[in-house]
């Protein structure tokens, strides 16, 4: 039996062991690093689902665009009434003048 052969076989299995773990250590790790981002990014998707989420309720709760032309028309209109009335209360603001100075040059 040629102890010089076994060494050397035994040497060289024992580096293709060597080899294959490193490999094995190498991939696993990748592996584990990849796992980890890979749950930031669904920690960070899921994040993100729940704020479209939030956002689309409060968006189906504001007016349309139909709803607030109507809005602004009823301004408008409001604003006409408004000015109606301030023309309306000058008439009377004016009697109320005559009516306090023909009082006050008519004092008993």
């Amino acid at each position: 039996m040629n102890y010089e052969a076994v060494k050397v076989w035994i040497d060289v299995s024992q580096f293709a062991w060597m080899i294959a773990a490193t490999i094995w250590a190498f991939w696993g790790n990748k592996a584990k690093e990849t796992n980890v981002r890979v749950d930031g990014v669904e920690r960070t998707t899921s994040d993100h689902a729940k704020w479209l989420t939030r956002i689309n309720e409060q968006v189906k709760h504001l007016p349309t665009s139909a709803e607030l032309e109507e809005l602004v028309g009823d301004v408008k209109a409001l604003k006409a009434g408004m000015d109606g009335m301030r023309e309306g209360l000058k008439g009377i603001t004016r009697q109320l003048e005559l009516i306090n100075e023909y009082l006050l040059e008519r004092k008993p």
